[in-house]
């Protein structure tokens, strides 16, 4: 026996009545498919998600009738309301497809039609009208992180692509996705995550290969005629010395390293680098001991590098890692180099290279990772303790040494809701701190709605009653963001406080900012389900 319930499947998305209907044959057949998630129309000629659970009651092993409970998923949708500030703000586009169907339930559209030039009627509707667009030598590798993470093997599936634009240009994107369970512990259908526009990084990276193609290719020749004709080594050294003020000029600092010596002689671009102090007419320099600049998670992978080249494994060294300058901070570098000189028993005795600093790009990678980290949360509904303490601790483990914290605004008093690793003392010191002009940084930055920067906290006036109670648990610095609720009211504040005077660069406003934007997103959601 075949039921049919014609009234209500003209109410149901035209493109959900396939899936309707198999799922009514399907419960009639006595599969236990308990639920369904469609859309269904609602007020005003709109669609909204609905959860269907149903059980077929048979008689005579023949169905006669369906028991169904609907419940809408309107609170759910929602959140990607919420989602949609921080995007804009973090560079980030959301998108999700349907795995059963095919079908692309949301597309990345502000990328398609601002970065890309296309009309919202040429945005694509199924993966297949995707990959007509995306490069011919990225499809396979596409797929290929799509089905192993279908299958299993890996936790989410991320990308490096290229798509054509409206004009048939390639610009480079890097896609984050994952499949979401059923709720119960089973992959579901859902597949959604993020793209982000990484065409600016890629043409960088681009630019440094093929100059240090063209590095590698001089050193090479340079050497073959170091080994064949030692008569002309001053003259080799001399190129080497005006290749060596082009890269300067790029922006890259040169060294020269001396095995047997452990010598290094570094050029005034890579002192000014570190924060050195450098002499006028002067470019060379000995710089030695480098192990004690090193970051502790950089000096394995550094070790590494240096010993394969050392013990003649490698004739390449080629590593990122972190330095610390002379102000204390640490930056990251691109540190890229060769043997050029050896003895008459082939052990090296020289090699040269380059470091270029790549702190903003690698600052960059770590705030994309962390939005993206922050957003999926969200969007899975995590508990929003759990999603501030994660805000705080990234934030944390990309500036060490400092401790975040987070407050909401009730009526005119500041409340913590997270500071993971700030004294316990001082947080119950200031809970319900009343917010004014010159209350700390967090209770003025709530009061005028504006970004406070406090460099110096026992020397500024804004701290005049408050400083005391921070002083005396080592922190001297505190940088307070405030957040913005979805209808402009200010909410609360995102802060970092440091164990020394800081003034924030621009990546570091950048993050502040972003934390800010994804706080407010968790303090929406909350109180709306309040």
């Amino acid at each position: 026996m075949k039921l049919t319930l014609n009234a209500y499947i003209t109410s149901i998305h035209p493109k959900d009545r396939n899936k309707f209907n198999g799922y009514i044959d399907g419960l009639c057949s006595g599969v236990e498919d308990d639920e369904l998630c469609v859309r269904c129309e609602a007020k005003h000629d709109s669609y909204q998600y609905v959860l269907i659970r149903g059980k077929a009651i048979f008689e005579d092993e023949q169905a006669i009738g369906i028991i169904a409970s609907v419940e809408s998923l309107m609170a759910r949708s929602n959140h990607l309301e919420d989602l949609e500030i921080a995007l804009e703000a973090a560079g980030l586009d959301f998108w999700e497809n349907n795995l059963l169907t095919g079908e692309v339930v949301r597309t990345a559209t502000r990328f398609y039609i601002d970065e890309l030039g296309y009309h919202e009627s040429d945005v694509v509707s199924s993966k297949e009208d995707f990959y007509s667009i995306v490069h011919p030598d990225d499809v396979a590798k596409l797929r290929s992180a799509i089905s192993h993470h279908m299958a299993g093997e890996t936790k989410d599936a991320g990308c490096e692509f290229r798509i054509k634009s409206k004009a048939g240009e390639w610009v480079w994107y890097y896609s984050f996705g994952k499949i979401l369970d059923d709720g119960y512990g089973e992959r579901g259908e859902r597949f959604l995550g993020v793209t982000y526009n990484i065409h600016e990084r890629k043409s960088k990276e681009s630019e440094l290969y093929h100059i240090n193609e063209k590095i590698t290719e001089q050193n090479t020749l340079l050497e073959e005629a170091n080994v064949h004709l030692k008569e002309k080594e001053s003259a080799l050294r001399e190129s080497q010395q005006i290749l060596k003020f082009a890269l300067d000029g790029a922006g890259e600092g040169v060294w020269d390293h001396y095995f047997q010596t452990g010598t290094n002689i570094v050029s005034s671009r890579l002192m000014e680098m570190f924060g050195l102090k450098t002499q006028v007419g002067k470019d060379r320099y000995e710089f030695n001991d480098w192990s004690e600049y090193l970051h502790p998670d950089s000096i394995d992978s550094t070790m590494l590098a240096y010993e394969s080249m050392a013990n003649n494994r490698s004739k390449f060294y080629n590593v990122e890692q972190q330095l610390r300058s002379i102000d204390g901070s640490y930056k990251w570098f691109l540190t890229r180099g060769m043997v050029v000189e050896y003895d008459d028993a082939g052990n090296p005795l020289r090699a040269t290279g380059t470091s270029v600093d790549i702190t903003k790009r690698k600052r960059m990678e770590e705030l994309n990772a962390c939005s993206a980290e922050i957003l999926e949360m969200v969007a899975e509904g995590k508990p929003s303790k759990q999603i501030y303490e994660t805000i705080c601790l990234l934030h944390e483990k990309m500036n060490p040494g400092m401790h975040a914290t987070i407050l909401a605004l009730r009526g005119n008093q500041l409340h913590h809701v997270c500071a993971p690793n700030l004294p316990e003392a001082y947080l119950k010191a200031i809970d319900g701190v009343i917010i004014g002009p010159s209350v700390g940084s967090c209770g003025t930055a709530a009061f005028t709605r504006e970004e406070v920067i406090v460099e110096d906290i026992a020397s500024d006036p804004l701290w005049g009653d408050y400083k005391e109670l921070i002083l005396k648990h080592g922190l001297v610095t505190c940088w307070s963001e405030p957040v913005i609720g979805q209808d402009g009211n200010v909410i609360g504040t995102f802060a970092m406080y440091f164990d020394k005077p800081t003034k924030p660069n621009d990546y570091q406003l950048n993050e502040i900012r972003n934390a800010s934007k994804l706080v407010a997103i968790t303090m929406n959601r909350e109180n709306r389900e309040s």
